[in-house]
């Protein structure tokens, strides 16, 4: 009997990559501007997107089991960087260099304006204005979400700007393939496309290595639990995220026809695609989800019931494109900003 997926749109809203504390079911602090819900639906999946935040926020079902709850985000790097200018700009800086904007100034609780609908596909824009959250540049970002025959959720965000600004967009999703978000995600079998990393320090900054990640906890160039060695905390990488919460250097270098990275349940039998024409994708295996939050369910939502794989520029990339294998987050005017992600779904 073929097993029939379903992705439903929940509502949540999260923070940036790589530095993750979940915030499901946040209401915007925009006044006077309608939240517009758009349904879509193919043979195998339904999708439903919300103009707050950009968002989309799914569950996947089988036989109307739960087994995914994903939230996205779109925002701008938030750190301390300089753009070659003589005045250094300074962008919500804090003693542990950790802290989102305001709420009523980070993209993943605006409402978006919706620029159009089809079938199959909505298009989101959020205009920033010059200095919101200390960002140059008026910028007008879109965010494209298309439901495809093939049972993907293709995001594709585009920025221009007026000013040399930084953005760095991805989709913070939390996946469980399992069928019941109370049961833990270290069961799910995890391949990296990808044979190095960036490690981090205490403070969950990126140092600026690039490591192999060949002998260590880091390696998923083959299938994997990633349970297996999450709590290795003799390996100072896994002590310093408390698990996973590690960008790694994609072996695809901006190929988004190559899958980068593959997720799959053995409960369930789902996979999970990832595809993307970033250079990172960041691995977070939900280390602080405490259960002191709330799903839409009515049940906590507790410590490794939900991971994140997120597309990206490497973090902290404004304060590092100077090393060697860096990429650069720098917006010109004149440029456009591009950025691709298909999470693509199947049951084996």
């Amino acid at each position: 009997m073929t097993k029939r997926i379903l992705a439903l749109v929940l509502a949540t809203a999260t923070v940036c990559a790589s530095l993750c504390t979940a915030v499901f079911g946040a209401e915007p602090v925009v006044p006077g501007k309608a939240k517009v819900m758009q349904t879509y639906e193919s043979a195998d999946v339904e999708f439903l997107t919300s103009s707050t935040g950009g968002l989309s926020v799914q569950k996947i079902t089988q036989d109307g089991n739960t087994f995914v709850e994903v939230g996205s985000t779109t925002d701008r790097s938030f750190y301390r960087y300089n753009l070659s200018d003589p005045v250094e700009e300074e962008f919500v800086v804090t003693a542990d260099l950790c802290k989102m904007a305001e709420p009523s100034q980070g993209w993943q609780f605006q409402v978006y304006d919706v620029e159009s609908v089809t079938d199959n596909q909505i298009v989101l824009v959020k205009v920033s204005p010059d200095g919101e959250a200390g960002f140059p540049g008026n910028v007008v970002a879109k965010t494209i979400y298309t439901l495809t025959d093939d049972n993907a959720i293709d995001i594709m965000w585009t920025a221009t700007t007026d000013k040399k600004t930084v953005i760095n967009q991805t989709n913070h999703c939390y996946f469980n393939l399992n069928g019941d978000h109370q049961m833990p995600i270290t069961n799910h079998l995890l391949q990296l496309n990808a044979d190095y990393y960036t490690p981090v320090d205490s403070t969950y900054m990126t140092t600026g290595e690039i490591a192999p990640v060949a002998g260590t906890p880091m390696d998923f160039t083959a299938f994997k639990e990633v349970g297996t060695e999450i709590t290795n905390f003799d390996f100072e990488q896994l002590k310093n995220g408390n698990g996973y919460d590690h960008n790694w250097v994609l072996n695809t270098k901006g190929d988004d026809t190559q899958v980068c990275a593959t997720l799959k349940s053995p409960v369930t039998g789902i996979v999970l695609e990832v595809y993307t024409n970033e250079p990172g994708l960041q691995f977070y295996s939900g280390n602080f989800l405490d259960g002191t939050t709330i799903g839409k369910d009515g049940k906590n939502i507790n410590q490794r019931t939900g991971m994140c794989l997120e597309t990206q520029k490497y973090p902290d990339t404004p304060n590092k494109s100077h090393l060697e294998g860096w990429p650069s987050a720098t917006l010109e005017p004149g440029q456009e900003y591009y950025s691709h992600c298909v999470y693509k779904f199947s049951v084996e």
